[in-house]
């Protein structure tokens, strides 16, 4: 076949449609991402999301058309193009290791200044030298046997008046092709002439070889543009294109690129040196086109970056804008050298780059964030006065087209505060934040994570935990900040409800001191309160659709998954805005009351006018109207007699004494879990945690290095408590190491915990269960004992439900132990099992679940709850689509099994994953795409499982107990 025919073909039916996937799926990718502004934009948004599985549909089908490319055209001018595309389609997916080994292939074999290639390319065409010979030869003595024969036929004498003709007729399209390209030289000339000669460097190249062209204005580093640098799209749109057959083997731009691409595919593997070195040797080459430079400048940048090189970056990126022409590009690389520079201290060159931004044009998004920074940058660097800045920044509040945006206009009001040192304005400013309908979640996050940091910074630990929590609600699970606010935010969580515990009741305490009538004042303020919250669940309730947006258009059938046409959804019209609408029923409703829905409703002369006030009237008592027994109610927590107040000062003895262990235990606060447990004894002089809190404070002032406190609680524990166990400890450190074995001392503590929770005491229980790890270690050997100790101070304390819960925690953390097949007893005699039935018991006994590592083969179970309501058939046809769709270049095997005959659940195995890591990619693309999984009549389990835990799972029939261990040794970013 022709050289023509083979890059025709490979181009027009697999390469092309193949980048136009690659194309959209970048812009959908860039649709899914989010950019924080409050945070360093990514370098490359498409790259930055949080569900690539989302595009591997497409994705596959590209790699596939150029798998096609390569095998069937494999000598075209394309494959090195489909390589690079492949690379990037393996990249777009996340699959970074695939990705980087296509690229180290196709700069492997494609280097142009490799000689083994270029000693391939003379052999290739000595090969086809030969070969043309050859045909030659054949087609001389072919001729000489008709000649000498002297037989033509009719037909070949029509073949060659055929042939006669198309030679005629390729002579004319010859010539108007070579007219069509004088036309083009012309034209081309005369835009030439019109037209700056740096705008068109390749117009340059082509009319004046011999002179060197001068860098634009605009763009100081450019180098000058060459010949060689043209791209193949370069080369498509100038008029003097090259015929195939000129281009030497290997000069193409598809190499370059691919080592830019290879680069990026190490960045993101983390292997930084290995990216930069690959960039360092892109430089050395100087054939690489200026496209390609500009592209590895933001590779660079993006690489130092992640290593917080913001130097580096800084150089790299701002040659990567010199370079760039796309003026999106170009609004984006400002922005975040403007970060950069603020990071890096130099406000002015900050501002500078913001400029910039708005220089070129960008989307609202950017530019709104552009002027925004600039605002709190121009007041940080005191250019521009607070007072004004606020304006400006209040200004834009009240501005329509910010309505979305609102949000972040307090979070900076937020910044302005907090630079002038007001925490408190800055405090109230978040709020007003997260209260703001938000465009943006992750605007939410912040504002959360500032406000809880604030309250963090200045002890103020019952709001922290709230808007830690908060925080995790909606903060990126790729964010790197997750784990430490988790963390906080479980570290907290005691923390706060002991300190809560302490000021509510201590409210409530004074409370009971208060005279009667101010009490009644107090229950009339809740009971309002409580009042305005009902009527105000109540208008929501009775709110109405709007019906002209819940219309369709005339002749429009809605269908599932169609979107909305309601007008409400995007409009900032007053009268598509629900809370409005609400607020406006609201105040109808407390000025008119609960009218029917008649004519002439406000006419004071209707003949049931009076009634009608009358009956409005009746359904509003007065606010002051409250019965004695709502007093009561309202007021039950508060102390009423000696016992109560005695009971409510002992709850506050507690929280205390544990509040003053959680700060020193879960957040280091020693001088805070000091001062929590000297108020403790000033307070409560003969308090039972005497002895304890002067432990507690002896180990704090130790820690705070105050051996002058240290010694006083030492000394009192010693004069107080001469025969307690921590006397005996501060006397002689090594007694007990003497006196008993280890096992001693641990058993010894078990039986004390033991005790008390036998009295009914769980609460002390488990504070004394909190110190096991910090006195015996974590891997004591009790510790099975223990944690089921405690399991059952949870029954005690919190109810049935979180002591079941616990018990399916403790199966999963503690298998193959005695308290494990305890445990289940337990469990299966809380779900109504029948006592008597040991054969289940000691089955249940001896499963056990294991985490294997990682080099173990996977299943992918989907368990059917439903399956007479959604039938299985149905199940597996969802199944096999799902995979078809997002697994495309993968092989599964499939099977089904009863899992309970008796109880009718079916099983679908999908079989094999090599490996785990292998099963939990799966296992991911299912949770983060559940809607094209299995449709929400399907009641159903899905989760990996290996060889040996799916025997234990068919052995036990317990998916719940599965599914606990799954929790825990089977992490997933959701």
């Amino acid at each position: 076949m022709s050289k023509l025919y083979q890059n025709t073909t490979a181009k027009y039916n697999g390469y092309f449609n193949a980048n136009e996937l690659v194309y959209l799926t970048t812009l959908k990718l860039e649709e899914q991402h989010q950019d924080n502004y409050t945070q360093l934009l990514p370098v490359y948004d498409y790259v930055d999301v949080e569900n690539p599985a989302a595009v591997a549909p497409d994705m596959d089908q590209a790699i596939q058309k150029l798998s096609v490319v390569i095998n069937l055209h494999r000598v075209s001018k394309w494959t090195d193009d489909s390589y690079l595309l492949m690379g990037k389609a393996q990249f777009l997916k996340h699959q970074y290791q695939d990705s980087r080994e296509t690229f180290e292939y196709l700069v492997d074999e494609f280097d142009p200044d490799n000689v083994k290639n270029n000693r391939r390319a003379t052999q290739n065409e000595q090969a086809k030298e030969r070969n043309a010979k050859m045909k030659e030869r054949k087609k001389q003595t072919s001729s000489k046997k008709k000649a000498s024969s002297n037989k033509s036929t009719k037909k070949e004498r029509e073949a060659a008046i055929k042939n006669n003709s198309n030679s005629k007729k390729n002579s004319r399209s010859a010539e108007k092709a070579r007219q069509d390209e004088i036309k083009a030289r012309k034209k081309a000339i005369a835009d030439r002439k019109k037209n700056p000669p740096s705008t068109k460097p390749e117009e340059q190249v082509a009319t004046a070889p011999a002179t060197t062209t001068t860098a634009p204005e605009n763009k100081p580093n450019a180098t000058p543009a060459v010949a060689d640098n043209k791209t193949k799209k370069d080369q498509e749109k100038t008029p003097d294109k090259p015929k195939d057959d000129d281009k030497p083997f290997g000069e193409t731009p598809a190499y370059y690129e691919g080592m830019v691409w290879l680069a990026r595919a190490q960045t993101a593997q983390g292997n930084f040196y290995a990216s930069q070195s690959i960039l360092n040797e892109l430089k050395l080459k100087s054939k690489t086109p200026s496209e390609v430079i500009q592209m590895a400048a933001v590779a660079e940048g993006d690489n130092a970056i992640r290593q917080e090189n913001y130097a580096l970056a800084i150089l790299s990126l701002q040659k990567g804008y010199d370079l760039s022409d796309d003026k999106a590009e170009r609004a984006r690389l400002a922005f975040i050298l403007g970060q950069l520079y603020e990071l890096t201290g130099d406000a002015s060159q900050a501002l500078a780059h913001y400029s910039q931004v708005l220089d070129n044009r960008p989307g609202f998004d950017l530019e709104f964030n552009a002027k925004l920074k600039q605002i709190v940058l121009q007041n940080k660097a005191g250019s521009l006065a607070d007072r004004k800045a606020l304006d400006a920044i209040d200004d834009m509040i009240k501005e329509a087209k910010n309505a979305e945006y609102r949000d972040q206009l307090y979070y900076a009001l937020a910044q302005i505060d907090l630079s002038k040192g007001d925490r408190v304005a800055a405090i109230d400013h978040l709020k007003l934040s997260v209260r703001q309908p938000s465009k943006m979640q992750l605007q939410k996050a912040e504002s959360y994570y500032l406000l809880a940091s604030l309250h963090y910074e200045k002890d103020d630990f019952s709001p922290a935990y709230h808007f830690y929590d908060s925080t995790q609600q909606f903060m990126l699970k790729t964010d790197v900040r997750l784990d430490k606010v988790q963390e906080l935010a479980t570290s907290l969580k005691p923390i706060a409800e002991q300190a809560d515990i302490i000021a509510l009741t201590d409210s409530l305490i004074r409370v009971s001191q208060w005279p009667d009538d101010k009490k009644r004042e107090l229950a009339t303020r809740i009971k309002k309160q409580q009042d305005e919250e009902q009527a105000a669940k109540n208008v929501q309730s009775t709110v109405r659709p709007d019906p002209l947006a819940a219309r369709a258009t005339p002749g429009q059938v809605e269908r599932p998954g169609q979107t909305s046409t309601n007008p409400s959804a995007n409009s900032t019209f007053f009268a598509y805005d629900d809370k409005e609408l609400k607020r406006g029923l609201k105040a109808f409703s407390d000025k008119w009351g609960n009218r029917a829905n008649e004519d002439n409703w406000r006419r004071s002369l209707r003949p049931d006018a009076t009634q009608t006030e009358q009956a409005v009237a009746d359904q509003q008592p007065a606010a002051d109207q409250v019965k004695d027994d709502e007093i009561y109610q309202i007021l039950k927590d508060v102390p009423r007699n000696a016992q109560d107040l005695a009971r409510a000062k002992g709850k506050i003895e507690d929280a205390r004494f544990r509040l003053g262990v959680l700060l020193r235990d879960n957040i280091d606060r020693y001088q805070l879990a000091a001062d929590q447990h000297e108020l403790l004894l000033n307070d409560y002089p003969e308090t039972s945690h005497k002895e304890e809190a002067y432990y507690y404070l002896y180990l704090d002032y130790n820690d705070l290095n105050d051996p002058t406190k240290a010694s006083r609680y030492k000394d009192a524990i010693l004069a107080e408590f001469p025969q307690s166990k921590f006397a005996v400890v501060l006397k002689d450190p090594d007694y007990y190491a003497r006196q008993e074995t280890p096992e001693q001392k641990l058993a010894a503590y078990y039986q004390q915990v033991f005790d008390i929770y036998s009295q009914g005491q769980y609460e002390q229980a488990t504070q004394l269960l909190e110190g096991v790890e910090g006195l015996f270690g974590k891997n004591n050997a009790l510790k099975a004992k223990f944690a089921l100790l405690g399991v059952f101070c949870v029954g005690g304390t919190q109810g049935k439900d979180a002591y079941t819960e616990a018990l399916k925690q403790f199966i999963a953390n503690y298998p193959n132990t005695e308290e494990q097949t305890h445990a289940r007893e337990l469990l299966r005699l809380l779900y109504g099992g029948d006592p008597n039935a040991g054969a289940s018991t000691n089955t249940s006994s001896i499963v056990t679940y294991q985490d294997e590592g990682n080099d173990v083969l996977h299943y992918f179970l989907v368990i059917l709850y439903n399956s007479k309501d959604a039938s299985l058939n149905d199940a597996k046809s969802n199944v096999y689509n799902f995979n078809s769709k997002y697994f495309s270049n993968r092989k599964f095997q499939y099977s089904s099994i009863g899992l309970d005959v008796q109880k009718e659940i079916p099983v679908i195995i999908i079989r094999d994953f090599k490996t785990k890591q292998e099963a939990m990619a799966y296992y991911e693309t299912v949770e983060k795409n559940k809607k094209d999984f299995l449709p929400d009549r399907f009641r159903y389990d899905a989760f990996p499982i290996s060889l040996h835990n799916w025997r234990q799972l068919q052995q036990s029939k317990r998916v719940e107990d599965y599914r606990t261990f799954l929790d825990q040794n089977y992490k997933i970013k959701k």
